[in-house]
Order: C-alpha cells, then structure tokens, then sequence
C-alpha cells in the first residue's frame, strides 16, 4: 500500500485546467539500482510545458543509510534528465531536516513542502520537494485523515491555480 500511497500523493495534484498525466521514461539505470523505488509522469499544467512528478520510497528502519543514498543517487540523476521543474512525492523514511542537511537537496534547488503533523505513526515521512523555480506556487500542503491508509497519512500539495 506504501506505493500506491505515493500515486496518491501525486494524484492529490490540483490545478484550474485539465490534466494530461503521461509516463516520463527513466533514464538506464545500473542493473544494482532500486528503479522500482522511482517512477515519474508529465502534467501538462501548473506552467507552460508542464511539470515533471516524481514518486519515490526511501527503505525503511534506515535514515539515510547507503541503500537510501543509492536511491536519492538515483533519483536525482533521473531528476537531472528532465527539462523544466519538478515535483517528488515520496514517503522518504526520513525527517524533512534530515533531507534538508543531506547534500542531495543541495545538488539541484529542490525546496521541501512538509506539514508539522505525523504522517507515519509518530513520524512526518511523507512530503514533498518541489523545484525552486516553482516553489513559489505552493499554496499549502494538507494531510488527508479518513484515507485509510494506517498507519500512514497521505499528504497533497496544494498549487495556486495562477502559478504559471
């Protein structure tokens, strides 16, 4: 349920026009690289020429061990192909600060969105990282309380419909 917790974060999605969600091909990975952990779609909304959504799983029990790190590796040299701003939706098995101190974040200019509420048990695990040059747009982020997902909260980023 954890991965379709993530499609869910990226479902959670808004904006004011229609939405065309198409599969963004990933780059060829090692054969060692946890790529079912990262998929990625287009929205062709929030600014001219769409977004890029990225959905990832960090492993679990394991801060930023060198499984995690593989993973972030990963994600960003995937994130390092697209062209135009991004979004990743995870359930990160880690704290926002934890991200926020790690040199990943650092690589590109991601900024986190994340609620002062946990979202896993006792734990805020699942947010978001959003491109700067879109951060701007970020109206809010919720969590969804009646999704049924225990012991997980879904989260949705809201992005104001006048961003572009």
């Amino acid at each position: 349920h954890i991965a379709q917790l993530d499609r869910l974060a990226l479902a959670a999605l808004r904006c004011s026009s229609a939405l065309d969600l198409v599969s963004s091909p990933q780059p060829t990975m090692p054969y060692t690289s946890p790529s079912h952990r990262i998929s990625m779609a287009w929205i062709d909304c929030i600014v001219k020429g769409g977004v890029h959504c990225m959905s990832l799983y960090l492993r679990c029990s394991e801060g930023l061990s060198a499984s995690n790190q593989c993973i972030l590796e990963d994600a960003n040299a995937t994130l390092l192909t697209v062209v135009g701003p991004w979004i990743a939706a995870a359930d990160w098995n880690i704290r926002p600060e934890v991200l926020a101190e790690s040199a990943w974040l650092r690589m590109f200019g991601g900024v986190i969105f994340a609620i002062a509420l946990p979202t896993c048990n006792d734990s805020a695990y699942d947010y978001f990282v959003v491109h700067h040059s879109i951060a701007h747009a970020v109206a809010g982020i919720q969590r969804l309380e009646d999704a049924g997902c225990n012991p997980h909260w879904p989260t949705r980023l809201i992005i104001r419909g006048d961003a572009g």
